[in-house]
């Protein structure tokens, strides 16, 4: 579903950044909707995940095996911070680079692919649908992400009024 929404800074390491999607007039941003949930209804899995995004910010950095790349489109920058035991976690964000991750949401992985699970299909579309409305920024040089401090840097804020352009992805 198309709305309004901002990017914050939501967890820095020292080799790379995590921001965090917030939609408006929700009460928690995206990941700390996942932390909520997840911590409290798959709390060994959710540890996993989370030593795993820690573990990537301080040293190795948004990239396989701790990173499931191309989770959704091609192209789309969206990943998954996965987990295996006991129960497969999927944890989604968007990769800008090697430094710069942007969180979402995520959930028990209950099917063989995201499309089959309606939860975690919303998951990857809201992400797809904020990478498509940070890549009209971005064209704009309204955003830019500055590799050398990690950084994103611009306008954050994204009103569905300057968006009414970018599609909400179907498949």
């Amino acid at each position: 579903m198309k709305r309004s929404f901002n990017i914050e800074l939501f967890r820095k390491g020292e080799e790379a950044v995590c921001y965090a999607v917030w939609f408006n007039g929700e009460q928690l941003t995206e990941p700390e909707k996942f932390i909520d949930q997840q911590s409290k209804q798959e709390p060994e899995s959710f540890e996993d995940s989370n030593w795993r995004l820690e573990y990537m910010l301080e040293e190795h950095l948004f990239l396989p095996p701790m990173l499931k790349l191309e989770e959704g489109k091609r192209n789309d920058w969206v990943v998954a911070i996965k987990t295996v035991k006991p129960k497969q976690l999927r944890w989604y964000g968007l990769r800008y680079n090697d430094r710069i991750l942007i969180l979402g949401n995520g959930g028990i992985k209950n099917a063989d692919t995201y499309q089959e699970d309606p939860h975690l299909y919303r998951c990857v579309k809201d992400l797809q649908y904020v990478f498509r409305c940070i890549q009209k920024r971005v064209r704009r040089n309204e955003i830019s992400f500055d590799t050398k401090i990690n950084r994103i840097t611009g306008n954050l804020n994204f009103p569905l009024e300057q968006f009414q352009d970018i599609r909400y992805p179907d498949n």
